[in-house]
């Protein structure tokens, strides 16, 4: 499920400013970041920004960063990304200031040269993944159930994706879904974190 859009319903008087960053190439985020962004765009009047990699594998800049300069909110689908420093430098910025951070899937291993973004910024610990090919489940943490941003969203679900190994959170993260497979413990999927 993508983020649900009561969690920004809200919002000050004035739409808030959005910026969607894609840079990677394995889960799609070209085609599923636009949507969202039509989303925010229809149901709350947000102002959008949608920014992504060049369609070159190896390219390793992202034009338009400094979007993140005014924004409100940045949502992030990157991927393992070189940024040059004055692009990389943005998003510190970003998160220097204390603004909100949404990261999705391979954001916890989005930059290659801010290793400690995952830990810092985002809470997690990406230790890679369990295997492909086994059945992921997603429960939510039955203390976080009343937690706005799972409004809307299943108990218990199937996820296709691999189940990254995460565990454990830096401290100040609240855990709001935990994935299993077979034979391994669970693993946290959506947590926040301050």
């Amino acid at each position: 499920a993508l983020l649900p859009l009561t969690l920004l319903a809200a919002v000050p008087a004035q739409p808030p400013k959005i910026v969607l960053v894609s840079g990677e190439f394995e889960y799609k985020s070209t085609e599923t970041l636009p949507v969202l962004q039509r989303q925010l765009e229809a149901k709350l009047g947000a102002k959008c920004v949608y920014l992504a990699r060049p369609a070159d594998p190896k390219a390793q800049t992202i034009a338009g960063l400094d979007a993140l300069d005014t924004a409100d909110l940045v949502v992030i689908f990157i991927r393992r990304m070189t940024l040059p420093e004055e692009q990389l430098e943005h998003f510190k910025k970003f998160a220097a200031a204390g603004k909100p951070v949404i990261g999705l899937r391979t954001a916890s291993h989005a930059f290659e040269n801010w290793k400690t973004w995952d830990h810092d910024v985002l809470g997690g610990n990406y230790q890679m993944h369990h295997a492909n090919q086994l059945a992921t489940t997603v429960r939510v943490v039955p203390e976080a159930a009343k937690h706005p941003i799972l409004a809307g969203v299943a108990a218990e679900f199937p996820s296709a994706g691999s189940l990254y190994r995460n565990t454990p959170l830096a401290p100040g993260t609240q855990v709001l879904l935990t994935g299993s497979v077979a034979g391994q413990p669970p693993e946290p999927v959506a947590w926040t974190h301050t």
